[in-house]
């Protein structure tokens, strides 16, 4: 993808996919092509962080309601994961079902299987897999949960016949599924990297290269913010490779933070690794070289992302947004 991605043009582009496909392919094998699929489906279908949102996280996090997040977000998830692996569970055995007695299917039923089956066989294919695009088939399992199985006359016989066989995997069968739901969560769990107290990270996905906004030499990029919490650490975004100088900074007592280079996953952000007091601050940034450097901005059309807006060099930018984060860990910093 990072390779795709540098390429200049649709010409190249082609060019190196028709040489690497190929390649890839030879080196994969027919078994590694069908990891490749599992390994997709997988990603689609997975519930591990199936409770967090797409941006994630509070703009600005009710005071009343931090001293619960942590406990809220993990009774969420164990909520959200046991629902989900249920309904992936009962569709399952449904389909199982009418495989077993070999029923011609309702037109419905049958709609629904279809779309859920070729939606999962799109993402295992051709589009990318995330597990937030499984949620979308939630609505087609629910209708094959809830449709019943009709029944012929002799399946009814069959069915009294082999109900004292039945009766103990009737009974074990919850016990079971209860099993897999509880496994399911201790094996797939993971703890929150810290409460999230005040966020601003809607942006363009940085695989289709959001456009970033050239700071001149000493002119300064601000934007007002509010933790009602504690904090701990304090990010905000800014292209790789960008010179900026940061500072966040307590309207009240004058106190600043100075916000240092970190890089992780590949991409830069100007930090901080402290505690830092709740009130009213300022994200200051400030390009002290003699070259543009970029910044990221978020900028919509009509639409507030944060309750207060970016000031270049105390002009206020209509609907545009710094990327930021403040999180709280109890862990010591």
């Amino acid at each position: 993808m990072e390779k795709m991605i540098s390429l200049p043009s649709k010409a190249s582009r082609q060019s190196y996919i028709a040489k690497a496909l190929p390649e890839r392919l030879s080196r994969l094998g027919i078994g590694g092509v069908l990891r490749q699929w599992v390994s997709r489906i997988g990603i689609l279908l997975s519930v591990n962080d199936i409770q967090s949102a797409y941006t994630g996280g509070f703009i600005q996090v009710p005071r009343v309601y931090v001293n619960w997040q942590s406990k809220v977000h993990v009774l969420s998830q164990a909520i959200m994961r046991s629902g989900f692996i249920w309904i992936y569970l009962i569709a399952l055995s449904k389909c199982l079902e009418l495989l077993k007695r070999q029923t011609a299917l309702d037109s419905i039923r049958e709609l629904t299987i279809i779309t859920a089956v070729g939606y999962v066989f799109f993402h295992m294919l051709l589009w990318e897999s995330e597990s937030r695009y499984g949620q979308a088939i939630l609505p087609l399992l629910l209708v094959i949960n809830t449709l019943p199985i009709q029944e012929t006359k002799s399946q009814k016989v069959q069915e009294m016949q082999s109900r004292l066989v039945s009766s103990l995997r009737t009974k074990l069968g919850p016990f079971i599924v209860c099993l897999i739901v509880i496994v399911s969560n201790l094996v797939n769990w993971h703890g929150s990297a810290g409460q999230i107290i005040a966020a601003q990270r809607s942006q363009l996905s940085l695989q289709y290269h959001a456009k970033e906004t050239w700071v001149e030499p000493g002119k300064v990029v601000s934007q007002q913010m509010v933790i009602n919490h504690e904090a701990t650490t304090f990010s905000v975004a800014v292209p790789q490779g960008s010179k900026l100088s940061g500072e966040l900074i307590n309207y009240r007592t004058k106190r600043y933070y100075l916000l240092k280079y970190g890089l992780k996953a590949g991409s830069s952000a100007l930090r901080y690794h402290g505690k830092i007091a709740a009130g009213s601050y300022k994200i200051f940034l400030v390009n002290k070289d003699s070259q543009m450097q970029p910044v990221e901005i978020v900028q919509t059309v009509n639409y507030q992302l944060s309750p207060y807006p970016v000031k270049m060099n105390a002009q206020t930018v209509r609907f545009a947004s710094l990327v930021y984060k403040a999180t709280y860990s109890n862990r010591k910093v």
